[in-house]
């Protein structure tokens, strides 16, 4: 179990990752919601079309990807009492996070340590169940997946780029033209239209009152033309 920050593809994808890392092997089918991170489009006759990067991760990890139907919230069996669990015996009462990755290495250990208890219906220890488990799942890819993936957006006349709920600084160069940004959970790349890196910030989630700047790409137009920055930032 471990907590991200949004239900976005790149959460989703990073949070699988690291958990198929940690125990060590990927289930060869998993039962999913159907959330837009992972379902473009629900077919007829019970087909999905997947969301790009959900679905570069599937066919990279091998697994096999199942869905529940629509509105039918008894088909993942006892997930939702398994929630209620960990929710009551995680998350009560309500823990300060001040850093979710030293946060998240601390669930598995609880979870390592839960699962040394019998299991409620085969009388077995779940840990010695797990183990079972653990010899029919697929084995870990060679290559790690790079969980991101490439927007075009086009940038302002102050050389900012918007995304989702915010806009991210580039380059004063950079203003009124068509940018590339790499989305990660947790980062923004600007790319130039050759895909090199012109600045990185960390992503931010909801809606900030200002934008995210990275002033060191502006020290030399600043330097030139002090009062020309004065109130850039406030523009909408």
């Amino acid at each position: 179990m471990l907590l991200c920050k949004s239900q976005n593809a790149e959460c989703l994808i990073e949070g699988m990752q690291r958990i198929f890392e940690y125990i060590g092997g990927v289930p060869t089918r998993i039962l999913f919601d159907n959330m837009s991170s992972a379902v473009a489009k629900i077919l007829p006759k019970g087909k999905r079309k997947l969301a790009d990067t959900f679905s570069r991760f599937v066919i990279h990890h091998k697994f096999k990807a199942a869905f529940c139907n629509p509105n039918k919230g008894q088909e993942k069996g006892s997930v939702e009492n398994k929630v209620g669990y960990k929710r009551r015996n995680y998350f009560v009462p309500v823990p300060a996070v001040r850093d979710l990755s030293d946060f998240n290495e601390n669930l598995l250990m609880l979870c390592d340590e839960d699962i040394k208890r019998e299991h409620y219906e085969k009388k077995a220890l779940i840990s010695k169940l797990f183990k079972d488990d653990l010899k029919a799942m697929l084995p870990l890819p060679k290559e790690h997946f790079k969980v991101t993936r490439l927007e075009k957006v086009k940038s302002d006349n102050y050389s900012f780029a918007r995304f989702e709920n915010n806009r991210y600084s580039t380059a004063p160069q950079y203003n009124r033209c068509e940018i590339w940004l790499e989305i990660s959970a947790d980062e923004v790349l600007v790319l130039n239209d050759k895909y090199e890196e012109v600045v990185v910030h960390k992503r931010f989630y909801g809606q900030k009152t200002e934008p995210v700047i990275d002033w060191l790409k502006y020290l030399g137009a600043i330097s030139r033309k002090p009062n020309s920055f004065k109130y850039t930032y406030r523009q909408g």
